[in-house]
C-alpha cells in the first residue's frame, strides 16, 4: 500500500483474536483507509534514490473515491547496485446505498530487484554478493469488498471478502550454487459479523471468518554452474501444490 493513502495503523497485541487474522500466517494488523485524498503529486530522492507519488480525486467531496499511484526507484546503501523497480496503485470507492455503506479497495504491485548481501558467512572480498545472479521480482493484486448494513439504530451486519494473487522469483546463492525459489499462489477470504446493542452496556457480536491460501508452483530448483553469466537451464529440485484453509466461527459479549 501506499502510505500516504492510510489515516491509522491498530495492531493486535493480545493473544489470537480470530476477527484478525491467523497468526500462524499473517500478522494481526489493521489499516485504516482514508475515504478521501487531496490531489498532490510529490517527487523526493537523492543521488542514489527517487520516488514519486500522485493520487486523484472529484472535486465533489461527497464522492469518496480516489486512485494513487507510486513508482520508486532505487539503489540502496551496499556496494552492488540493486537497481530496485516499485511500482503501486491503490483504488478506493465508497458509497452509501440506503442502510449499506459499501467500500471497495484495490491494490496492484510490481517489484524488481538485484539482490545485495548474500554472502556465506566467513567469506570475504565479494563486494557485497556471491553471485552477480542474485535477483527477485515480485507481483501481487488484490480486491476487496466489504458491506455494512445497519437495519436499525441497535442492529449491524457487516459482510466482506477479498481475492488476492501473488507471484514470487527469487535466485539465490549461499555458496552452494544459485537457487531459484518460486510460486504463484491465490488467497481467497471472507468474514460476517453481526452485532447487537445490548442496552447502554453491552454489545453482543457473533460471527465467521474464513481465509483459503492456495500456493501453487511452490519451486525449488538449482543451477550447479559456477557461470555468473548465463542463468539455466535449472534443475528441478522440490514443486508442490498446497492449500491452506481455516473457518472460525466466534461469539462474545465484549463491552460497549
Amino acid at each position: 500500500m501506499i502510505p500516504a493513502i492510510l489515516e491509522g495503523v491498530q495492531t493486535d497485541g493480545g493473544a489470537f483474536n480470530v476477527r484478525e487474522g491467523n497468526h500462524a500466517e499473517n500478522l494481526s494488523t489493521i489499516y485504516k483507509i482514508r475515504s478521501r485524498l487531496q490531489p498532490l503529486l510529490t517527487l523526493t530522492g537523492d543521488y542514489r534514490d527517487v520516488d514519486m507519488v500522485g493520487s486523484w480525486s472529484p472535486f465533489d467531496p461527497a464522492k469518496n473515491l480516489w486512485v494513487a499511484v507510486e513508482a520508486a526507484y532505487g539503489n540502496g546503501f551496499l556496494k552492488r547496485l540493486e537497481h530496485r523497480q516499485q511500482y503501486k496503485v491503490n483504488v478506493f470507492r465508497q458509497a452509501q446505498l440506503g442502510n449499506h455503506e459499501v467500500t471497495l479497495f484495490g491494490i496492484g504491485y510490481y517489484g524488481f530487484s538485484f539482490v545485495p548481501g548474500l554472502v556465506p558467512l566467513g567469506t570475504s572480498g565479494l563486494n557485497d554478493t556471491v553471485d552477480r545472479r542474485q535477483r527477485d521480482q515480485t507481483h501481487t493484486g488484490e480486491l476487496a469488498l466489504n458491506d455494512v448494513w445497519k437495519p436499525d439504530s441497535t442492529q449491524q451486519l457487516q459482510l466482506s471478502g477479498f481475492f488476492r494473487t501473488y507471484n514470487l522469483s527469487l535466485l539465490s546463492n549461499f555458496g552452494d550454487g544459485l537457487i531459484r525459489q518460486s510460486e504463484f499462489r491465490t488467497v481467497t477470504g471472507a468474514n460476517a459479523t453481526y452485532l447487537k446493542d445490548l442496552g447502554s452496556s453491552f454489545t453482543f457480536m457473533t460471527g465467521t471468518d474464513y481465509q483459503r491460501d492456495a500456493p501453487r508452483r511452490l519451486n525449488l530448483d538449482r543451477y550447479a554452474s559456477d557461470d555468473q553469466s548465463i542463468y539455466g537451464p535449472f534443475e528441478k529440485v522440490t514443486s508442490n501444490n498446497v492449500t491452506l484453509g481455516d473457518i472460525a466461527p466466534y461469539c462474545n459479549e465484549p463491552p460497549a
